[in-house]
């Protein structure tokens, strides 16, 4: 950011870094839209719960992985919970309290299982029941608020609990629009491993210090399983627990299998952590839309749809394809 007047983006552009500068103000408003929608939806999710419940899962949802996929950072300055979180802070209200050592060191671990909680859990109960994905909506908003209130900056959600952190992080190695924050200003030091502390630092070295690189080394081992599991293990019948442990079941012997191939090709191949962790991540990205391209194609008029389906999975191939290179680039720097 140049005299508080703009926030700095940085797009890769035949291996050089190009600048440009976005008035804060423009943020500001793009942020109010966001959380906005977030406040329709859960007004619409009582008033119209068949259409919101549509628009969320058949629209919004299938954007965000290529969002994080291609600017990560775009998506910390836009996402409506980073705006809540901070929203304390902008009046005057923040909070000056640290984490605990405790919650510093295994913070990474609670966030990827609760994005693996909640993600499971549509199958059981969010995807059909608009007033407890209202409800799920609700609750992160006040939890956000109030850790914003309590606790100083971004550490006591965005840079520790929030759900999408590690997916963040693992997209984060590869991103084509790197675009710095422009919640923080100026900077509070309120965490020791910061994605927005500074873009070349995020860009360059994404995941910083032993913890957080184990904890994004796991999530990414299982990532694929898992998507792999939502997708193909059968809905269980809401308050069925023998369903729904079936179900569980199923996702630990999916991200278990998905684990071991991770290991076995690391040991076998001797490729590094990070790089493995990298084609996990692409291989993570195309398995989501080879599932979702006919429900994005489906939006398309019905002679055009499969059509519309190859293209996705193979701009997506050909997009992951330019993320790995990108990767593997910085890793070696």
């Amino acid at each position: 950011m140049e005299g508080g007047l703009g926030v700095k983006t940085s797009v890769l552009q035949d291996g050089h870094v190009s600048h440009a500068s976005f008035p804060v103000s423009i943020w500001r408003l793009l942020q109010f839209i966001s959380v906005s929608i977030v406040i329709v939806c859960i007004v619409g999710l009582f008033v119209r719960p068949d259409l919101t419940l549509f628009f969320i899962w058949n629209i919004l949802i299938p954007v965000v992985p290529l969002l994080l996929f291609v600017a990560p950072g775009l998506w910390r300055n836009l996402c409506p919970l980073v705006t809540l979180n901070q929203l304390p802070r902008m009046m005057g209200l923040g909070g000056s309290k640290r984490l605990s050592p405790w919650f510093v060191a295994h913070c990474g671990i609670i966030s990827i299982i609760l994005l693996l909680i909640i993600v499971s859990c549509r199958k059981i109960v969010f995807n059909d029941n608009a007033v407890a994905l209202a409800g799920l909506l609700i609750f992160l908003a006040l939890i956000a608020i109030f850790m914003g209130v309590r606790y100083k900056g971004k550490s006591g959600w965005c840079t520790s609990f929030c759900p999408m952190l590690s997916v963040e992080r693992l997209y984060g190695q590869g991103a084509a629009l790197d675009i710095v924050h422009s919640h923080c200003q100026p900077c509070v030091g309120c965490t020791k491993h910061c994605g927005d502390l500074k873009s070349k630092l995020r860009t360059s070295s994404p995941v910083r210090g032993k913890a957080p690189m184990t904890y994004l080394m796991f999530f990414a081992s299982i990532f694929p399983g898992f998507i792999f599991a939502y997708y193909l293990v059968p809905d269980p019948v809401m308050l069925n627990w023998l369903e729904i442990g079936r179900m569980y079941g199923y996702f630990i012997v999916y991200c278990s299998i998905s684990a071991s191939i991770f290991f076995l090709v690391k040991v076998l191949f001797r490729i590094s952590s990070i790089k493995m962790t990298i084609l996990y991540g692409a291989a993570a990205f195309n398995i989501y839309y080879w599932f979702n391209a006919p429900l994005m194609g489906s939006h398309f008029p019905l002679d055009f749809q499969k059509e519309v389906d190859i293209a996705i999975r193979v701009l997506v191939g050909g997009l992951s394809l330019l993320w790995l290179v990108h990767a593997y680039r910085k890793t070696s720097h």
